[in-house]
């Protein structure tokens, strides 16, 4: 077993040709650098599937979320946060959205989630970080 965490894998880079993130980046501490190490170890043209919480497209939704992130949520969730722009931090990272669906739903316990299901593709060209963004 190799241990590490998203914001600092443990691999070097363009090593995979597919990675998937499935309800990680809403639970990261720092979901552009574990972005940014998910560009950083596929291969270019290489394939990121992801399914995550994201902040909802309807201003009282996203309105719950953000107030739920902001208090007791990510306690009680193992660090999940709802509110995140998870699209975009993927975008920043230098990830092309292929597809997406969004959903949503309403459960009986916690605040409404919404989700993103896609495809991400590594640019063909590397992107320098240079500092923290």
């Amino acid at each position: 077993m190799i241990e590490g965490v998203a914001e600092q894998l443990p691999a070097d880079g363009v090593t995979f040709d597919a990675a998937v993130a499935c309800n990680t980046l809403c639970s990261v501490r720092d979901p552009f650098r574990a972005a940014f190490e998910l560009h950083r170890v596929l291969r270019p043209g290489g394939v990121l599937r992801f399914n995550e919480h994201v902040i909802s497209e309807h201003r009282a939704v996203s309105q719950i979320q953000r107030a739920a992130d902001a208090t007791v949520w990510p306690f009680l969730s193992g660090g999940c946060h709802l509110g995140r722009d998870t699209l975009a931090e993927l975008q920043r990272a230098g990830f092309v959205i292929e597809w997406c669906e969004r959903t949503s739903g309403i459960r009986a316990v916690g605040p409404p989630k919404s989700y993103v299901l896609g495809s991400a593709r590594r640019i063909d060209e590397p992107i320098v970080q240079t500092g923290r963004p």
